[in-house]
């Protein structure tokens, strides 16, 4: 895996998972000003998307770089952003 590659998988994943997620929880966010659980929720998932973009952009600066062939260490994906349900 060259750091080439492994940039260009990156920036995809930036792109078509991570910007999407955000803005999504972006909006949540803005129209849920008024409600504090609905709203914690929404920053806490956002939270972990920014956590996880960070680590993506930190590659290939880890430690063991470079890494055998496909042991490229992706961080773990948050799961798809959630709609708030009151308990």
């Amino acid at each position: 895996n060259s750091a080439m590659q492994i940039r260009a998988t990156r920036d995809d994943k930036l792109k078509v998972e991570y910007q999407p997620a955000a803005q999504q929880l972006t909006r949540w966010i803005d129209s849920s000003e008024d409600n504090p659980a609905a709203l914690a929720h929404y920053k806490a998932q956002r939270a972990a998307w920014h956590a996880w973009a960070d680590a993506l952009c930190d590659l290939p600066g880890q430690p063991g770089w470079p890494w055998p062939e496909g042991g490229v260490p992706w961080p773990e994906q948050p799961p798809k952003p959630t709609r708030y349900t009151a308990p």
